[in-house]
């Protein structure tokens, strides 16, 4: 299935960054599904169990950017890479930021509750909030 306005092509090999996977995709709900896809035909050292819980945790990580970061840029980065035993991703964009204790403090339902998934499923989670706006999720996943 082709990327849908995906920039660029994910690569199949490690660059000199050691990224193995890098997209900016545009901040729209195609973009979940988009990293999916791309995620899916990395070579990741992870059973097929483990693999689930990834694919969920990134769809989270990228639709909620998708709808609630409003990117200055209209779009989401994903970025992917194998570290020995373990797949390290990180979901960027450099929209408004968000306070990501938000949901763990307020009584909205809903609020936080895909942060609280992705931190459930990652073996090592860190969200960073720079005071500029934006926000990074880092997400670590070990067999």
């Amino acid at each position: 299935m082709p990327l849908p306005d995906a920039h660029p092509a994910p690569a199949r090999r490690a660059r000199d960054d050691g990224a193995a996977l890098d997209l900016r995709l545009p901040a729209t709900l195609p973009a979940g599904p988009a990293a999916r896809s791309a995620l899916q035909h990395l070579s990741v050292p992870l059973p097929p169990d483990r693999l689930a819980d990834v694919l969920l945790a990134l769809t989270e990580a990228v639709t909620n950017a998708a709808l609630h970061a409003e990117p200055r840029d209209g779009c989401v980065r994903v970025r992917a890479w194998v570290d020995g035993d373990c797949l390290r991703i990180t979901v960027s964009d450099r929209g408004r930021g968000f306070d990501p204790d938000a949901g763990e403090r307020g009584p909205r339902t809903g609020l936080g509750v895909g942060l609280r998934l992705m931190r459930a499923l990652a073996d090592e989670s860190e969200i960073r909030t720079p005071p500029g706006g934006g926000a990074e999720i880092r997400l670590a996943f070990r067999p």
